[in-house]
């Protein structure tokens, strides 16, 4: 999950897709025997906003990621893709600047 947080952070730093199939992916490949799916919404949420952020289809970044991880997780990816709104701040994060520049920022 740290990896798929850091990964939304540095896809704005370096404005980079690349960063953001990465996260998707990385929580795809988990199993939901490893994973209770409802702790990957919060980083999925920042993943999600750093697509809007870079002005790329966060639905078509998650329908990409569902078919490159693990079965029982696809289907959840392919849910989230859905969604009509997503809030990172009623999970619990804000978008702030830091020195070494754009951070989602834990605010709890």
């Amino acid at each position: 999950m740290v990896f798929s947080e850091r990964m939304a952070t540095l896809a704005i730093r370096e404005t980079s897709v690349s960063r953001l199939r990465c996260g998707i992916v990385a929580i795809g490949m988990l199993g939901l025997t490893t994973l209770d799916f409802r702790e990957s919404l919060v980083v999925l949420a920042l993943l999600h906003r750093s697509a809007v952020k870079l002005g790329v289809d966060p639905n078509a970044l998650f329908l990409e990621g569902a078919e490159q991880g693990n079965p029982e997780v696809a289907e959840q990816l392919r849910m989230f893709a859905k969604r009509e709104r997503v809030d990172i701040e009623s999970m619990g994060f804000r978008e702030t600047n830091s020195p070494d520049g754009f951070l989602y920022e834990r605010s709890w």
